[in-house]
């Protein structure tokens, strides 16, 4: 991950912290309720893993697999297909 990635987003190692904790084979239970968007801002678990920010202007995908990707696109929950990820799991920052 880039220097100026983590100049702008300081939480990033913290989202990492928590992923790492992960095992392989770990299941992640989605309450069938949280297909619908989530109201709140801030950083979510898809099904796959991945971890999102969702923002007033729309959704951001920070990380895939575990690697950072683009930071900068933003995705509509309808038309960027984000739903189709659902359901999400905030994520607590500590």
């Amino acid at each position: 991950m880039s220097q100026s990635w983590n100049r702008r987003h300081p939480e990033t190692p913290a989202l990492l912290e928590i992923l790492a904790g992960q095992q392989a084979g770990d299941v992640l239970v989605f309450s069938e309720s949280a297909s619908s968007e989530p109201r709140a801002a801030g950083y979510y678990l898809d099904r796959d893993g991945d971890i999102w920010e969702k923002e007033e202007q729309g959704w951001r995908l920070i990380l895939q697999r575990g690697v950072a990707v683009d930071p900068v696109s933003l995705w509509d929950w309808v038309e960027g297909h984000v739903r189709d990820y659902a359901p999400f799991m905030p994520v607590a920052m500590n």
